[in-house]
């Protein structure tokens, strides 16, 4: 166990993280409107996932800094068998029902089913509008809510979006988003730990996602505004963020390398190599610790 790290894998994980968010961003601009959000969302992280694995993986078959040349030539076949199932599907699970939990309406809060405009009929109405141009203004308003589809987005808040309505300020929903990204991050992180096999990457990974999902949750929810570009940037940072943390925690938290060497006991019963050695006198040295 020691403290150590991959600069190739922390690159590659950058490369892998901003591919992922490219791809990230054109689903969320494809299918927000007519998916449902939590499909749409956990597209998003799986994806994201997978591309950060799939880089991590290459790094690591150039460089097996982390997981030792006996993982290259052992256990390469089993990793890429792991790759979609420990990434995509995974992360495709976690980022769904965290954005299913953080779509619901807490603290009484209900969405929008219905728009009631209020016209004012009374006599007053011939002097301050004697054309009635408040009924061509309020068929206005509806043909604009129709083009827009503003009726559809009105309380559909996502961990990718900035939250407008009565939750736009609250304190609940940012603690909310803040701890559902801690999740996901830290199932990145696992999700690397499974694809390599190598428990000890999972631990040091997945404490790394925690605070990297900390970091990245802190920036969507004070960087996202409505505005595209500007949340496009708060959302790409929040993916470097993420992968860098994740692939620096091993000089953190240490790593052990992947090693499934056995004893092979080839050959006759008590050969040569399994006796111990011989001592003075003819008597075998027993190599066994008895303590002090």
């Amino acid at each position: 166990m020691q403290r150590k790290m991959n600069m190739l894998l922390l690159l590659f994980s950058l490369i892998g993280g901003t591919i992922g968010f490219a791809i990230g961003e054109v689903i969320l601009g494809k299918l927000s409107e007519g998916w449902p959000r939590f499909v749409v969302v956990g597209l998003y992280y799986g994806v994201l996932a997978l591309c950060i694995g799939l880089s991590c993986l290459i790094a690591e078959m150039i460089s097996p800094r982390l997981n030792g040349a006996s993982w290259r030539q052992r256990y390469i076949d089993l990793s890429w068998k792991l790759l979609v199932p420990a990434t995509l599907a995974l992360l495709f699970v976690v980022g769904g029902l965290v954005q299913l939990i953080y779509g619901l309406q807490f603290g009484g809060l209900k969405p929008v089913k219905d728009i009631v405009l209020v016209i004012d009929n009374s006599g007053s109405m011939l002097e301050t509008d004697p054309d009635n141009e408040r009924f061509s203004a309020a068929k206005q308003l509806i043909n604009n809510m129709e083009s827009d589809n503003i009726y559809d987005k009105i309380d559909k808040q996502t961990l990718l979006t900035e939250r407008t309505g009565t939750i736009a300020d609250s304190t609940f929903y940012t603690l909310l988003r803040i701890l559902s990204l801690v999740i996901i991050g830290a199932a990145i992180g696992v999700a690397l730990g499974i694809l390599f096999d190598n428990r000890f990457l999972a631990v040091s990974f997945g404490a790394g996602g925690i605070v990297g999902g900390l970091l990245a949750g802190f920036i969507l929810d004070f960087g996202l505004s409505g505005h595209v570009l500007s949340d496009g940037l708060s959302r790409l940072a929040a993916v470097l963020v993420l992968a860098a943390i994740i692939a620096l925690f091993t000089l953190v938290v240490p790593v052990g390398e992947k090693n499934g060497t056995k004893p092979r006991g080839g050959g006759r019963k008590g050969s040569l190599q399994d006796r111990p050695a011989a001592g003075l006198g003819g008597r075998t040295k027993d190599s066994r610790s008895h303590g002090f």
